[in-house]
């Protein structure tokens, strides 16, 4: 079996033609408010402290079938994959409601509209239309409302 070492950033991941799909056999989501902590203080130290800066999230493990634009098995590093997504969502929320109930200032409503559409742009799959860009579960009636309001 061959395998590719890529060092890619998760603009680069999420902005493809991919669609990630974790296995029935991979473990089920357990990041809990500890794991979000550690990751957010990560990277909010490593935006303040180093401008331009970059943060190692570990490696990630994929099995592809084509070269590109297609089914792609998350075997490690789906905790971490999922998180990055929940965390865009949240992002995306938040703005929403800043912009719903605070912004009034015609820059900052620019801002953070198109700062909305560049974080659903990461989430979303542009071959498959509006289809999310990580599978969690076709049936997590949760996430799809999510997903929708979204």
């Amino acid at each position: 079996m061959a395998f590719d070492v890529m060092d890619i950033d998760l603009t680069q991941l999420f902005k493809n033609d991919d669609t990630y799909t974790i296995p029935r056999y991979q473990r089920n989501y357990v990041w809990n408010h500890t794991n979000w902590l550690q990751l957010i203080g990560d990277i909010d130290f490593c935006a303040e402290t180093t401008p331009g800066w970059s943060h190692f999230v570990g490696s990630m493990v994929f099995e592809r079938k084509k070269k590109s634009g297609g089914n792609v098995n998350v075997i490690d590093g789906q905790q971490r994959l999922v998180t990055f997504q929940l965390v865009i969502f949240s992002l995306i929320y938040t703005y929403k409601k800043y912009l719903n109930s605070v912004a009034k200032n015609e820059d900052y409503v620019k801002t953070i509209d198109i700062n909305i559409t560049y974080l659903k742009d990461l989430i979303t799959n542009k071959v498959l239309g509006e289809s999310q860009s990580v599978k969690l579960n076709i049936n997590n009636t949760s996430f799809k409302k999510i997903n929708q309001q979204l």
